[in-house]
């Protein structure tokens, strides 16, 4: 009972903490620690790695000890296929085994895929968070914005009342002003809502609990110095991805499956050592003509298969056609990776033009705000044209805003593209 009052009683706490003030670069920086994507992605490549100690393996000294005890009633036998003994021990290492060797190569490149992969998911939560980061900013600018609209709404709305009143206005014009103003109000609303939605989203991105305030602070880092064209961007992009690097990988795995397939049918060679120690009572003194205790013996087992069974033929023709798969996926790919790159590139261009475009609309709002404060000043202008004025200069600062935002978005993809996304933030 002490336990549930002490819960009621901190409750209001939780909700009355603050949010926790994160830049762009901390919030980058957390998800490359602890995105759980990222971590899954991590944890494949650590498996694929521990996959070549699996493979490598096949060449490992392999030891037995054991017994064979058992009593002899005439001719000594065997017992699973050795003699019986108080105590047995056996010994195999692989010399040279073709189809062992292409799984240890093969299980190196998927190894090396898993480790590229692990590298793109790096850029891809980066690019997530990022993204994440400024959707967030962007709606704490635009409830900013509203919220700054909302008083000169209302005195418009009571400018226009009060000249109707005088009759001096239609009642059209009040409905007008009302309807904006009710508008606004619902958008503040519906933007506040979409506000703790993208900060739950964020939290769950970082590996955060979403019910955790997030309050993104301070500016996006300006990107370094890019390719310098379409061209170059997608020649970098093709150059460092690491999905490319993944996928080559992959092929490599799938032409070194091919190998280990093939390789079956080649000789096998392996060193083999045995020892034990025989007993009297199995009549060996009885039925051979020198009886020895201890017994023991080296040397080289040679597999020479002589014949290619069906199966083999039908896994090796699989594997070619695994192999061709992964190429021609590869040399798609990369098309596309160039192709996007050369497109990211672009759609930073455009960002740029309609940044500036939106930069001279918010001057020339500016300009009739001071030319409706002039001709008010002079008598010649009401106090609602003066806020009409105004309302336009907002909106003209939420294009800004948003034309911002598109720049920053559309140079994250182009980093991501390229592969420098997350090693800009670290």
């Amino acid at each position: 009972m002490s336990r549930l009052v002490l819960l009621l009683l901190l409750a209001p706490l939780a909700l009355l903490a603050e949010p926790r003030p994160l830049t762009l670069q901390q919030a980058v920086q957390l998800a490359l620690r602890q995105n759980p994507d990222l971590l899954l992605a991590r944890v494949d490549a650590e498996k694929a790695a521990q996959g070549v100690a699996a493979a490598r393996g096949a060449f490992a000294t392999q030891a037995y000890a054991g017994s064979g005890l058992g009593w002899t009633d005439g001719i000594p036998q065997s017992i699973e296929g050795a003699t019986p003994a108080i105590v047995q021990a056996s010994a195999r290492r692989t010399v040279y085994d073709g189809a062992a060797l292409a799984r240890v190569k093969e299980a190196r490149a998927l190894a090396e895929a898993a480790g590229h992969s692990a590298a793109a998911r790096e850029d891809e939560a980066a690019f997530q968070v990022a993204v994440a980061w400024l959707n967030l900013d962007a709606s704490d600018r635009q409830i900013s914005v509203l919220e700054e609209r909302l008083p000169r709404l209302r005195s418009i709305e009571e400018a226009i009342g009060q000249r109707v009143r005088e009759g001096r206005a239609l009642p059209l014009e009040e409905s007008a002003a009302r309807l904006d103003r009710l508008r606004t109000e619902r958008m503040t609303e519906m933007e506040r809502s979409r506000r703790r939605s993208l900060a739950a989203t964020l939290a769950s991105y970082l590996g955060l609990d979403p019910a955790e305030g997030i309050d993104p602070v301070g500016e996006a880092p300006a990107p370094a110095d890019g390719p310098a064209d379409a061209a170059a961007s997608a020649a970098r992009a093709v150059e460092q991805s690491p999905e490319l690097d993944g996928l080559e990988a992959q092929a490599a795995a799938k032409r070194f499956a091919v190998r280990a397939e093939k390789a079956a049918s080649k000789p096998r060679l392996d060193f083999v050592a045995q020892y034990s120690l025989l007993s009297r009572f199995n009549n060996y003194e009885e039925f051979f003509n020198r009886f020895q205790r201890h017994n023991g013996q080296a040397g080289i087992a040679l597999r020479v298969p002589l014949f290619r069974s069906r199966d083999v033929s039908a896994r090796i023709g699989q594997a070619e056609v695994e192999s061709r798969k992964a190429e021609l996926t590869l040399e798609a790919r990369r098309s596309s990776v160039a192709a996007e790159s050369a497109q990211a590139f672009e759609a930073v261009e455009q960002a740029e033009t309609a940044q500036q475009i939106a930069r001279l609309e918010l001057d020339f709002s500016r300009e009739k705000v001071d030319v409706a404060l002039a001709k008010m000043e002079e008598g010649r202008a009401a106090l609602d044209e003066v806020e009409r004025a105004r309302v336009e200069e907002s909106l003209a600062w939420q294009k800004l805003y948003d034309s911002r935002y598109e720049v920053e978005r559309t140079r994250l993809n182009l980093l991501r593209r390229t592969g420098d996304l997350a090693a800009m933030f670290r």
